[in-house]
């Protein structure tokens, strides 16, 4: 007997079978969670939980518990989660989190994107029937399956960004809110059939406004962390209810404010079926457009949603009453960022700005000269990279598409910065640049979406309009941090390869459900635990 409880110690010490393919109990598996709560922290690259975490506060104390230090002790912690496309932003983030699923399959592989029906440009949310709904998104969401399973619990979703609550809400939410450029919480006919608020959150909107053109101050506090290399001390002063009120810390508490009320109001985590409350902190992407990571100011807004995450897992454990097993809580990122070009380039980097719309205006004249003049321009916008060119103007000039995006290509792979250009008939002939942008290319282009021509940049050169900006699949860009906390997962950093479309399906073993219609990813099998299995009894921690 004892030979055999030592073999069932060294196959767990050694990541034996056990260890890797560890089984749930049938009752394990049937212990529904109350409640699912999905936090995204817009342009929350990786390492900002490693870098400053002695800012944070401690995981318990006083009975309280904490935000970042809490979910990196008690979370299935994976801190490298990839985003493994071409492009990473926000619509397609968001969309990515809860479908399970890349650009290619859901259709959103861009923030926005030039429509040649309408000749303009087109949002990923914009709807001409209720203004703005997930209805460009193809794919469904975990929580639309939930529903779709005969689940009856509801799907509240809030954010600033309107694409960022929408695509995290799904299809079949029941709310998504989000912040109007005049200052208020909104939604949209698509949710409520007036497009009017529910009045609590008119109440909200009535604080709100009560507040507008009070002081407000974001400043540094303390010494810091150390980990912050540029502008030590610094001291902003702003106005409630300007747009640079909600790129500070404001934008931060504001949305954990309406998360809580959210969640008090349609009384989640109470109901026999499981809820979702998902949440986007945009004001951190919002904040590191127009600063850099490596500045201080990018340390104190972390800092602010630690303690915002805290108030908010708090809350919620008050509200549900169950010291947080009946509810899967998950912290995430929908993109990183690169550096500033500034900053890289004293580091001895080499990074620089190009200028698409100078290239555009470029392009225009040289094909002019080489094709002839034409009544509209060639090259019809360029959004995100992409160019759009005129295939109606080629086609009278009995031009192939071939032959005008083989000279696009051309004369931007000339401009400095761009590592490989490709156009739609490299992508449907499978002739694209090898490895990584290979695989990146065929997760993300959608030929109704993406442009005719793509530019991938090298590394660290980026595009004029913002001091940071994320328009890569390169790893600064693409990485981020995805911690899973819940009744029969294992606690502990997890080295494994992982990617962000694993989430979903994650979840949905989670809830006895299948995974989204076009999920690709997996279900982290690593990080479950039945505590009835002698191995784990014997081994875990």
């Amino acid at each position: 007997m004892k030979k055999i409880l030592s073999l069932l110690v060294l196959l767990c010490v050694v990541g034996g079978p056990f260890e890797s393919f560890a089984a749930l109990s049938l009752k394990a598996f049937r212990q529904r969670p109350k409640l699912v709560v999905v936090v995204v922290i817009d342009q929350f690259r990786a390492d900002y939980l490693t870098r400053f975490e002695s800012r944070f506060l401690p995981a318990e104390a006083q009975s309280k518990l904490g935000g970042f230090n809490y979910l990196m002790a008690k979370s299935a912690y994976f801190p490298f989660a990839q985003y493994d496309i071409l492009q990473s932003m926000t619509c397609p983030g968001h969309a990515t989190i809860m479908t399970g699923s890349h650009p290619y399959l859901n259709g959103i592989s861009l923030n926005e994107w030039y429509d040649r029906g309408e000749k303009r440009t087109m949002y990923c949310v914009e709807d001409k029937d209720f203004g703005v709904s997930p209805r460009k998104l193809i794919a469904n969401t975990v929580s639309d399956e939930m529903k779709m399973a005969g689940r009856k619990g509801k799907v509240i979703s809030v954010a600033l960004k309107d694409r960022s609550a929408i695509m995290l809400g799904g299809h079949r939410a029941d709310a998504a809110f989000w912040f109007a450029p005049d200052f208020r919480w909104v939604s949209s006919k698509y949710y409520f059939a007036n497009g009017k608020v529910p009045e609590w959150v008119e109440k909200i909107n009535v604080e709100l406004a009560s507040q507008k053109g009070q002081s407000y101050t974001f400043k540094s506090e303390g010494k810091g962390s150390g980990m912050s290399e540029l502008a030590q001390e610094f001291s902003h002063e702003t106005k409630i209810g300007s747009h640079e009120s909600l790129t500070f810390p404001f934008g931060i508490k504001i949305t954990t404010e309406m998360a809580i009320r959210a969640l008090r109001e349609y009384k989640l985590g109470e109901s026999r079926d499981t809820d979702f409350l998902t949440i986007s902190y945009s004001s951190h992407d919002s904040l590191g457009h127009e600063t850099s990571l490596n500045n201080r100011e990018m340390e104190e807004m972390t800092v602010a949603e630690d303690l915002q995450i805290s108030n908010l897992i708090n809350s919620i454990r008050s509200q549900i009453k169950a010291n947080f097993s009946d509810v899967v809580f998950v912290l995430t990122g929908d993109h990183g960022v690169a550096p500033s070009v500034d900053y890289l380039k004293e580091s001895k980097i080499e990074a620089e700005y190009f200028n698409p719309k100078k290239m555009l205006e470029e392009l225009n004249q040289k094909m002019s000269v080489k094709f002839g003049k034409i009544e509209e321009s060639w090259v019809l916008a360029v959004r995100s990279l992409n160019f759009y060119l005129n295939l109606k103007a080629a086609a009278t000039k009995k031009l192939s598409a071939n032959e005008i995006e083989e000279f696009v290509k051309t004369e931007l792979l000339k401009t400095p910065g761009i590592a490989f250009a490709f156009s739609k008939s490299d992508f449907m002939a499978k002739n694209l640049p090898s490895g990584q942008h290979e695989r990146q290319i065929r997760k993300t282009y959608n030929p109704l979406v993406n442009g005719d021509v793509v530019l991938i940049p090298k590394p660290f050169f980026v595009d004029t309009g913002h001091t940071s900006t994320h328009m890569t699949g390169y790893n600064y860009d693409r990485t981020v941090p995805l911690l899973i906390l819940a009744r029969n997962l294992k606690s502990g950093v997890y080295p494994a390869s992982t990617e962000v479309i694993d989430l979903a399906p994650t979840l949905a073993f989670l809830l006895g459900v299948l995974p989204p219609s076009l999920s690709e990813g997996r279900v982290l099998s690593e990080a479950f635990v039945d505590s009835s299995s002698p191995c784990q009894a014997r081994c875990a921690h």
